[in-house]
């Protein structure tokens, strides 16, 4: 594992390039534990959660994300009177799921394109459609975009 230093809103420790995604598992499982215990015994549970994705770790403030930043972009949108139709997100873990719903819950139409393991959302139900692609991440979302046309 390395710490992404180019992360600028969270702490994020990610799985080292060509690592085994099975022994990563183990040893994130582990990390998220010590990270759990660390939170918890300083009081900062209240602020701040751990997202573990695919290949990452990560340390989030509970007051900022995905959802907030939607909420800036819709106000810059406002400001500039640009009025999109709809939105379409994507992303590869249950942490990107915010965006679509924060646009939701502000009104836009919005579909989510899930390019990670479908495993990873559970048969959750949201109030918009998600699109499962065949490939992953970044190929998943070339796959999304090339049918589109």
């Amino acid at each position: 594992m390395f710490f992404d230093y180019t992360k600028q809103t969270m702490v994020s420790v990610e799985m080292t390039d060509g690592y085994s995604l099975i022994d990563y598992k183990k040893n994130q499982s582990a990390l998220i534990n010590d990270l759990s215990n660390i939170i918890n015994k300083s009081d900062l549970g209240k602020h701040f959660k751990i997202d573990p994705t695919v290949i990452a770790a990560d340390i989030e403030n509970k007051h900022v994300g995905k959802g907030f930043a939607v909420r800036r972009i819709i106000d810059w949108l406002e400001e500039t009177e640009i009025k999109p139709q709809k939105f379409i997100t994507f992303g590869d873990s249950k942490s990107d799921l915010p965006m679509g719903e924060k646009l939701h819950e502000l009104g836009f139409k919005v579909e989510f394109v899930f390019v990670g393991e479908k495993s990873h959302l559970k048969k959750t139900k949201y109030p918009f459609p998600i699109f499962f692609t065949k490939s992953k991440f970044e190929k998943g979302t070339l796959e999304f975009l090339e049918s589109a046309n």
